[in-house]
């Protein structure tokens, strides 16, 4: 629409006498100094439509009427120059699409001949498919065929099916006869060994509770054997004479829990009572039942304290370790 408003016969001859001009106050003998020529030049507003001839058609057009209302601006032959090297990039950019309408009847021509080498191909695809039917039915007869012959196999390995059946019934008939007798002498030991458990359970029930009231009791016996025991107990165990190198009689008398023992500086023995004796004659087993009593009450939560005293050799280690 730009190009055919410029073309108009009433404004040609104003255009040509306007180019005119512009080609004279283009010259470069004719600009003024370069500062004024950049300043005019550098026009912000006609920089975006450099892509786009219309828009700087319009832009140049404006400026035109500006012109006649306003006058000329500041620097009229940069603004003028300006304007002629807008107009020759809107002359190259028209000159071009022109040079795109004149190649259009060829790309028509090739769109005709692509057209026609479509319609030569739709015809070659439908004998293609033609055939391809032509080859379907064929394969589907073929199809046919086998699966005619594929049921009569079916058919025949149906009717072996149905003897091995009939066969596998009749022997599925007498095992279960067979296995009815056995499941009765199952039934009869199983029921046997049910009652064997419910007689365990029973005998386990009672020994549960036989059990707990032994606990009972033993806790209760410990309770008075804490209770009877003294705060201290003294054992005294007498070392065997044979145990001595030395021939010479015995300086200990002993009775019952009272021991004697002569002076040799006085005829005067001493004696001393204690909670019990343990001769030279006794072993180990007679020492732990001594203190016996005491393990018992620490095992059921009480408190002891088990200790021997005596001189060196007298046998304190041999007591508590035994013949370690």
């Amino acid at each position: 629409l730009v190009c055919e408003v410029v073309l108009r016969p009433r404004l040609a001859a104003p255009r040509l006498e306007l180019k005119q001009q512009l080609e004279s106050m283009a010259h470069p003998n004719n600009y003024g100094d370069d500062a004024e020529f950049a300043e005019c030049s550098d026009d912000s507003s006609m920089a975006g439509h450099v892509d786009d001839p219309c828009a700087m058609l319009t832009a140049i057009t404006e400026e035109l009427r500006k012109w006649a209302t306003e006058g000329p601006p500041r620097n009229p032959r940069a603004s003028a120059a300006q304007l002629v090297s807008q107009l020759e990039i809107v002359g190259h950019s028209i000159c071009a699409k022109l040079a795109a309408i004149t190649h259009f009847p060829l790309q028509v021509e090739e769109l005709q001949r692509q057209v026609r080498q479509s319609k030569d191909d739709a015809e070659i695809a439908g004998v293609s498919a033609k055939i391809r039917e032509a080859k379907q039915q064929a394969v589907a007869a073929a199809t046919l065929t086998e699966e005619a012959n594929a049921r009569a196999a079916v058919e025949a390995a149906c009717a072996d099916l149905r003897q091995a059946q009939a066969e596998q019934s009749a022997m599925f008939l007498e095992d279960m006869a067979a296995s009815a007798g056995r499941e009765a002498v199952a039934r009869a030991t199983v029921n046997g060994i049910q009652a064997r458990a419910r007689d365990l359970q029973a005998e386990a029930d009672d020994l549960r509770q036989e059990n707990q009231r032994l606990q009972q009791q033993h806790v209760t016996l410990c309770a008075q054997l804490r209770e009877g025991l003294p705060p201290v107990s003294v054992m005294c165990r007498v070392r065997p004479l044979d145990s001595y190198s030395s021939e010479s009689g015995s300086a200990l008398h002993i009775d019952l829990n009272e021991i004697q023992v002569e002076d040799a500086g006085s005829n005067r023995p001493r004696k001393f009572r204690v909670g019990r004796v343990v001769d030279g004659t006794s072993g180990q087993e007679e020492a732990f039942a001594a203190i016996a009593p005491f393990v018992e009450c620490v095992s059921t939560g009480g408190s002891a304290c088990i200790f021997a005293y005596g001189a060196t050799g007298s046998g304190k280690t041999y007591t508590m370790q035994g013949g370690l």
